[in-house]
């Protein structure tokens, strides 16, 4: 299994180092996390103890492609090791098994991407040192686990094995949203007058507003606000022209549009 999983996963890990080096992966960690928590009903499923996994021979034939997708991911997040779980178990491997077969695949994926990193510059001191604890920690508690693995029925293993990835997923979508919104400037706000009730996305530099209007009308529309701008920029910029998008029961679907400044005390 090592030799169909590494021989794409290493030049794929490359692919998402040099990735990683363009885009923030926090998007894509928050979509991984949303695929963790796929893991729950697994979690929630009642299982017997003498259950086993049946071997599905033609997924090993995926193997190849499995490898190139991990090791591009892996490379752009860092480590996918939750994310391939059920694929493992899908194999029909007991514990013992995937634990050995993980990690063959994973020392030499890693260390070609701790090379990686540190050629493109993306490991420093803060990272190392995090980076080295880390590894303290994985090492005793794989000293641990060793003791304790033959004792823990494969059944059992299973689920943790997915309660772990619900729980990864959750935390990743944490740590993912908030990089989000402190980044890129994303805001849910809400207001309510009495004749009208207004919720607004806030993404970057647009915004995005529904207005539901008495008696029952429904207004969308789209605008971008300027941020860090001076007022030379402000002398060569144009009215910006919104335009909103209607819904009525009485008058029907329409768009009216109206230009406006784009110097805007809200919009600075």
């Amino acid at each position: 299994m090592v030799v169909r999983f590494v021989p794409l996963a290493l030049p794929a890990a490359w692919g998402g180092v040099l990735l990683l080096k363009q885009i923030q992966p926090a998007y894509l960690d928050f979509f991984l996390g949303l695929f963790l928590l796929g893991n729950l009903p697994f979690v929630l499923r009642r299982r017997n103890a003498n259950d086993d996994v049946r071997r599905c021979a033609g997924v090993i034939v995926w193997l190849p492609a499995i490898g190139a997708l991990a090791g591009f991911i892996s490379g752009f997040t860092g480590a996918v090791g939750m994310l391939f779980n059920r694929f493992y178990h899908q194999l029909g491997l007991r514990k013992d098994e995937i634990v050995a077969t993980r990690a063959a695949n994973d020392v030499l994926l890693h260390l070609v991407k701790v090379a990686l990193y540190a050629a493109y510059g993306l490991i420093d001191r803060a990272t190392l040192t995090a980076g080295l604890v880390v590894a303290v920690a994985a090492l005793a508690s794989s000293c641990l686990m060793k003791l304790s693995l033959r004792h823990i029925p494969d059944h059992l293993f299973r689920q943790v094995g997915h309660a772990a990835a619900v729980a990864a997923g959750v935390a990743m979508m944490a740590l993912a949203g908030h990089q989000i919104a402190a980044r890129d400037r994303l805001g849910i706000h809400y207001s309510q007058a009495p004749d009208a009730v207004e919720m607004v996305l806030d993404w970057r530099q647009h915004r995005l507003s529904f207005e539901l209007e008495q008696p029952v009308e429904l207004e969308i529309h789209h605008a971008l606000h300027l941020y860090n701008a001076t007022p030379v920029e402000f002398s060569t910029v144009r009215p910006i022209s919104r335009s909103t998008l209607h819904v009525s029961p009485t008058r029907g679907i329409y768009v009216t549009r109206s230009a406006r400044s784009p110097v805007d005390a809200s919009d600075i």
